[in-house]
């Protein structure tokens, strides 16, 4: 079976973290969570991955870490936000199509590459799965890396209503292991209008995949069928459908994440689709924001 590397997309808080537990379960995948800080926060802060140990201490992590450490890549490393972030993406598009930008996509391309070949060495898989969920990061993915691997998108979505109120929740960062630290919290109108933002562009990245190279799905139809959901994604990513999924075994699996939701900490896993949303924000809300997002809502399913 070919390399291949498959790309999640779409807003923080939309259940990527609760796939990526369950996808370690297939014989073919292997989630690394949110690979794109594997710098600045696995290397720069020194940060803990998801069995307990940080990076350089990690039976998985630790030979790479110390690699990138003689190297000295900057613990921010910057090609990533270069080509990554919202306001940079035009300059993939001038590399692609013009030829611009040569040392960096080169730099960029090499980087990703070694981060890649260890990750399939090391894990024996022929399938990585990146939650990262930076939209660009799939553009970069399509445009730089290519050559080199199989790449493929899965645009997860969930109620922008629900992962607005997500945001607002408390939630503590366990990965940060020498003092009290939560995740980022902001308001309502802000998340669901970053929704709206991320939404539209993936929108765009997914116009560079063939239609047998992306897939989107609800994280609420995940929630309702988890063993149908999950054979499909499976034979998405992998060519062969996996009805093997037992949800009687809710003990979380030994895994590698980087960064993410603090469930993967969790010694029991919960397949639930969390509507506290619907009991904890006001109808005015629901309605107001609904009508706002509606076309992108209703592009994905949902009503009002």
């Amino acid at each position: 079976m070919k390399k291949t590397l498959v790309v999640f997309v779409g807003a923080g808080r939309s259940g990527s973290t609760l796939i990526d537990l369950l996808l370690e379960r297939n014989k073919f995948c292997f989630a690394v969570g949110e690979l794109r800080y594997f710098f600045s926060r696995s290397i720069g802060k020194n940060q803990l991955c998801s069995c307990g140990d940080t990076v350089f201490d990690c039976l998985f992590w630790s030979e790479l870490a110390k690699k990138t450490a003689r190297l000295e890549l900057t613990s921010d490393y910057g090609y990533f936000n270069f080509f990554e972030r919202l306001r940079n993406f035009y300059r993939l598009l001038l590399s692609r199509y013009f030829g611009c930008y040569r040392k960096e996509s080169q730099e960029y391309t090499a980087v990703n590459m070694m981060l890649l070949d260890y990750i399939f060495s090391k894990a024996g898989k022929s399938v990585i799965v990146d939650s990262s969920k930076f939209p660009f990061r799939a553009l970069a993915a399509k445009i730089l890396l290519a050559r080199n691997v199989d790449v493929r998108l899965v645009h997860l979505v969930r109620d922008p209503r629900a992962v607005a109120y997500s945001w607002t929740t408390v939630k503590k960062r366990p990965e940060i292991k020498d003092e009290e630290v939560y995740m980022d919290r902001h308001s309502f109108v802000y998340s669901s209008l970053l929704w709206a933002l991320i939404d539209v562009s993936c929108k765009f990245v997914k116009l560079f995949y063939s239609r047998d190279q992306k897939i989107t799905i609800r994280y609420e139809d995940f929630c309702v069928d988890p063993v149908g959901s999950y054979s499909g994604l499976s034979e998405f990513m992998t060519g062969v459908p996996d009805m093997s999924l037992d949800l009687d075994e809710q003990h979380n699996s030994p895994s590698h994440a980087l960064s993410g939701n603090p469930i993967r900490f969790n010694k029991i896993l919960k397949v639930s689709r969390d509507d506290r949303w619907l009991k904890n924000t006001s109808k005015f809300k629901r309605v107001i924001f609904g009508v706002l997002l509606y076309p992108l809502l209703k592009s994905h399913g949902y009503k009002l």
